[in-house]
């Protein structure tokens, strides 16, 4: 298939520099030929400009860092999404920080209808502004895709997803208001003791059942790399323990993947400064390896 690949530098919603350099360490270990090598085409690579500017974080909210940052990045990256599904050109949106997904995903609900998440990491990013123990947009995304979150966010989508229709996986890390979110809206939670518990076929199984039964045809996927396991991964702002091993992102990845329509996708949270021997950008290498020689083959 053709790809974009749009890459985001930016630490405006961790608040911790070294994540800006995910994208370009990426592309220069050989992000493209990796793509290219699993059979796919890329169209064009789309580099959205982030001036550094770290001097007045709250600078016009007092409940979001760099909100003043982020609002114009996200509304870029949504129409930069929506431009390549008018061209049936997939997006890969590589971060950067996790705020991206804003826009990410408000492109990818403008274009498509029956629409789903996938959400691999170890975080729910379900907070809202004030709810946000830290203030960083990058905990915010997935709240805003449902409707919820600040209204210059919101504003953004023009259609916001069902919450029922998300599926979340390795997920270790909740603040209250997630928890309460998750089990008021009835969504699909597969935390990390679930990947010792259940057998993932069997998670699969339940997962194409709801879908086949609500009529959800078309999917993004969004990937942190914080899933892993901080011994797996450790170049990554939020490390949370107990994580997933490589085996069991690619026989999750391998299912999902053949399962699901995917036209989107996001690849985040990749701090090269905050590696070890380059083990985090060895795994980013190989996951994305193995993700784009099945994704929608």
């Amino acid at each position: 298939m053709n790809l974009n690949i749009i890459t985001v530098p930016t630490f405006y919603g961790c608040d911790k520099k070294g994540v800006e350099l995910g994208p370009k360490t990426l592309i220069v270990n050989n992000l493209i030929s990796t793509i290219e090598n699993c059979g796919h085409k890329i169209n064009e690579i789309i580099d959205i400009p982030i001036k550094i500017d770290d001097k007045d974080k709250f600078n016009t909210n007092k409940q979001i860092k760099y909100f003043d940052k982020v609002i114009p990045m996200v509304k870029n990256i949504s129409k930069i999404i929506e431009e390549s599904h008018k061209n049936n050109v997939f997006p890969l949106v590589i971060g950067g920080d996790h705020s991206i997904s804003i826009g990410s995903l408000a492109g990818f609900s403008k274009s498509f209808n029956d629409t789903g998440i996938i959400w691999v990491d170890a975080h729910g990013d379900l907070n809202i502004p004030s709810s946000s123990p830290s203030c960083n947009a990058h905990g915010m995304p997935l709240a805003c895709s449902l409707g919820y979150g600040h209204k210059e966010f919101i504003s953004i989508f023009e259609k916001t997803i069902d919450p029922k229709n998300v599926f979340l996986f390795g997920i270790r890390s909740l603040d209250n208001w997630e928890k309460e979110f998750i089990i008021k809206n009835e969504m699909h939670v597969y935390d990390g003791n679930s990947f010792d518990n259940i057998p993932q076929n069997t998670m699969i199984e339940t997962l194409n059942k709801y879908i086949i039964k609500n009529n959800i045809k078309n999917f993004h996927l969004s990937f942190d790399i914080d899933v892993f396991d901080p011994f797996i991964a450790p170049g990554t702002g939020t490390p949370v323990k107990k994580g997933l091993s490589m085996e069991n992102v690619k026989n999750l990845m391998d299912k999902l993947l053949s399962s699901l329509n995917i036209v989107s996708m996001d690849f985040v949270e990749f701090n090269p400064l905050l590696d070890k021997n380059n083990k985090t950008l060895n795994a980013c290498l190989e996951i994305l390896d193995f993700t784009f020689r099945r994704i929608n083959k």
